[in-house]
């Protein structure tokens, strides 16, 4: 049975709730004499800290052993000087309790033989902040006891007070047992499994011995992960990126995986990273865009009819070839149909056998195509100008 060390400041009440410092003198004049004093100080973390963190029964825990040094501020110059807290710090990142134990030391005067004042501190940690008891002695041979507050932080113990301060609650039981330490993350992991969750944002697999991994689903590889349900199986290959693993690759017997795909038809969606074209048969195909094709696209719309190649590289599609078309590659188009889509930049006319052809609106334009809505019948003639076809000519029927 493993016997719990308790870290109990209830008793500093004693001495009221503020704190108090008391140097006890030596009886070289005969009597005693207790001395009331007080010490402001900091400490950074040294140069020689190890820390680690490891899991316990309650949580997580960082453990630094090592030292802080920095200064006391006193009136009475036994406790004014270069501080140096030697020791063990232990805190639960979870709930914020911890510990604190140390030999503690003051010395104003580095070239004597001595020290000006020192002991042994033992702390509790609450939500960053510390309270203990320093029990130890004066370089006169008085005895010491004070209590001892500080913030603790990344900057080591900041605002301390040695005879003054408290905190709520000031006591701690600690069980002592193993505090397993955690692994490291290693920076590529991969899994082969079973979806076991998916969603826009992240997607797990779970193996076949119940080990679990779950990776952040980036825009890039998006539109590949929604084809995934729960249940498929599924290879991943994730990256850590800022302490989250993050989806570089996806596999599935699930997922149309072929090298190179070719498509031609009608852009349905577009924007400055991706491309979705709609074939003939109705099928649609989204491919990255690179930096490469980013001027290219972005002189398209949707409705223009384009011809695209893209391979499969890291688990999506990427544009590699991008061309503008028109149902017969002419450079100039003439179409007769009903009005199916309008906008201020572009106007789509529907033929009578289905056939759909797309015109961008110049300013020469925009003012009569203003006057026109869904259902008009109408003739245009479309040029091929950098890619798309540009409205030139405009009948409406009425």
């Amino acid at each position: 049975m493993r016997r719990p060390i308790i870290f109990a400041l209830a008793g500093l009440t004693a001495l009221g709730t503020a704190g108090i410092a008391l140097a006890h003198g030596n009886d070289n004049d005969g009597g005693f004499k207790a001395t009331p004093v007080a010490a402001t100080f900091t400490a950074a973390p040294g140069s020689n800290q190890s820390v680690r963190t490891c899991a316990g029964a309650d949580g997580s825990y960082i453990i630094t052993r090592g030292s802080w040094t920095g200064s006391a501020t006193s009136s009475s110059a036994r406790l004014s000087g270069p501080l140096s807290i030697r020791g063990e710090l232990g805190v639960n990142q979870t709930t914020g309790a911890g510990w604190l134990i140390a030999r503690v030391s003051v010395d104003n005067n580095a070239t004597d033989n001595h020290r000006d004042a020192g002991g042994e501190l033992n702390a509790v940690v609450a939500n960053g902040k510390l309270t203990g008891f320093l029990t130890g002695r004066v370089h006169d041979e008085g005895a010491l006891f004070a209590s001892v507050s500080a913030s603790v932080g990344t900057a080591g113990l900041t605002d301390g007070q040695i005879g003054g301060g408290a905190i709520s609650p000031a006591a701690l039981v600690l069980d002592r047992g193993r505090c397993e330490v955690k692994p490291k993350q290693r920076p590529l992991v991969d899994a082969r499994g079973t979806v076991s969750a998916v969603s826009s944002t992240a997607i797990t697999v779970t193996r076949s011995n119940g080990e679990s991994l779950t990776c952040v689903v980036g825009t890039d590889l998006a539109a590949t992960v929604a084809k995934l349900n729960v249940g498929d199986q599924a290879f991943v290959n994730c990256g850590l990126v800022d302490g989250s693993y993050r989806l570089l690759k996806v596999q599935s017997p699930g997922l149309e995986q072929r090298p190179v795909v070719n498509e031609k038809g009608t852009v349905t969606a577009i924007s400055a990273t991706s491309l979705t074209v709609k074939g003939s048969d109705d099928s649609t195909t989204t491919c990255v865009v690179g930096a490469d094709f980013t001027a290219a696209a972005a002189r398209l719309a949707v409705g223009s009819q384009v011809a695209i190649t893209c391979a499969f590289v890291d688990g999506s599609y990427r544009l590699v070839r991008l061309a503008a078309t028109s149902p017969s590659d002419r450079p100039v188009i003439r179409a007769e149909g009903t009005i199916s889509a309008i906008s201020a930049t572009s106007l789509t006319i529907t033929k009578e056998h289905g056939e759909a052809v797309t015109c961008v609106v110049g300013a020469d334009f925009a003012t009569a195509v203003a006057r026109l809505s869904t259902g008009q019948k109408v003739t245009v003639t479309c040029g091929l100008v950098d890619g798309s076809y540009r409205l030139l000519s405009l009948n409406a029927k009425r």
